[in-house]
């Protein structure tokens, strides 16, 4: 059982999590601060999560972490502050990932499992396709929207399903994005790709990024790397403001880039 470590000065996340938590197989404790880390008797924590409140500072506690026992221990940031620049800062310092409160219990176990268990959501056939796109969709649209931030869009559309033949096209889409980002089966032979807190210039560049890793890649230069896949992006709300909106939107510009 893989075991968990929450920072929690007020126990409401802890009791709003802990039964989730069980049923999905993790073992939960609780510490109030990072002076409770010093006090922690199991040393043997898979994950450390950080809820804090406004106004203080998920920095001084990811410092603090790094300094510890614990300082190989992923972190998971839950926070109320959705600005770019907070979240910025703490996946600079340090965090695995950061999740902006309220959040779905579905979405945490989903960001926990990419964390802890990185081959398991290696696939996107077998994995990705069991999680609800429209509803993850959904809730990074409310996060961008309450932060007031930019949230792109990026499908590719693969020859042949060749995102299928080997499970390094998808760690090669991985091996560019942030921990933040999400790849997801949209069909049989496209990839979805969710990158929250991004604008147009900023999906530009990873879609730069992509291009080169995946045309660089052994299995893609037995054939002309041009018509291996094809990509399109659009960007909340610059484009459109709505999930079925963004969504066609991006299928249009496919199809487009496709003729």
């Amino acid at each position: 059982m893989e075991k968990v470590l929450l920072l929690d000065p007020y126990e409401t996340t802890y009791s709003n999590i802990a039964k989730v938590m069980q049923d999905a197989g993790y073992l939960l404790t609780r510490i109030k601060d990072k002076d409770g880390l010093a006090t922690q008797v199991d040393k043997d924590v898979h994950l450390i999560l950080v809820d804090l409140e406004p106004g203080k500072s998920v920095l001084d506690v990811i410092a603090h972490v790094r300094k510890s026992v614990f300082n190989h221990i992923p972190v998971l940031v839950l926070s109320y502050v959705s600005e770019r620049e907070a979240v910025i800062e703490a996946l600079d310092a340090g965090a695995s990932d950061y999740i902006i409160k309220p959040f779905h219990h579905s979405y945490l176990l989903e960001r926990i499992g990419r964390i802890l268990n990185p081959d398991k959501y290696a696939d996107i056939y077998t994995e990705y396709v069991s999680f609800n796109m429209n509803e993850l969709l959904d809730i990074e649209l409310k996060r961008a929207y309450r932060g007031k931030s930019p949230l792109s869009l990026i499908m590719l559309a693969f020859q042949s399903g060749r995102i299928n033949r080997s499970g390094d096209g998808v760690s090669i889409l991985e091996s560019v994005l942030r921990d933040i980002d999400t790849v997801m089966r949209y069909s049989s032979d496209k990839v979805l790709i969710l990158l929250p807190l991004t604008n147009k210039e900023g999906a530009a560049y990873v879609m730069e990024r992509i291009q080169y890793s995946l045309e660089s890649y052994d299995y893609l230069e037995e054939s002309d790397a041009r018509y291996v896949f094809t990509a399109a992006s659009v960007t909340f709300p610059e484009d459109a403001d709505s999930r079925k909106s963004l969504i066609a939107m991006l299928e249009n510009k496919l199809q487009f880039n496709q003729a």
